[in-house]
């Protein structure tokens, strides 16, 4: 009479929970590099709202021709996160058209995150020298 043998041998259980040991650990890793990156994500995005809204109150500001500091710098407050922006607006070989330069930081007086540049009209009675 020959006896019937039903299930895994030890070595074959131990090989399965090896691979998926393996497999949970690059799960794990690829999870936390995720959830890593997806804080630096939302913090350059909100970055980005700030600087888009400091460039269109400077434009704003420009077809209403009111007087222009060659530069500025301030603080906003966004999605619960405080950012220090800065904009600069430099001559362009055209006259009439000023380049300005918006740079967001997270904190103040550090390097930016978001760097966004645009134009406007200028003329010498927009842009206070």
């Amino acid at each position: 009479m020959r006896r019937i043998h039903a299930g895994f041998t030890l070595i074959e259980v131990l090989i399965a929970l090896v691979i998926i040991a393996i497999a949970l650990t690059a799960v794990l890793t690829a999870t936390m590099d995720n959830t890593s990156k997806l804080g630096y994500l939302e913090e350059k995005t909100v970055a980005h709202w700030v600087a888009m809204n400091v460039m269109t109150q400077v434009q704003l500001a420009s077809v209403n021709r009111a007087p222009l500091a060659e530069s500025n710098s301030g603080e906003s407050t966004m999605l619960t996160q405080k950012m220090y922006w800065q904009y600069q607006i430099k001559p362009t070989d055209n006259d009439n058209v000023a380049q300005v330069i918006v740079n967001v930081a997270t904190k103040e007086k550090s390097e930016s995150i978001v760097s966004l540049t645009g134009y406007i009209l200028s003329g010498n009675h927009y842009v206070a020298q």
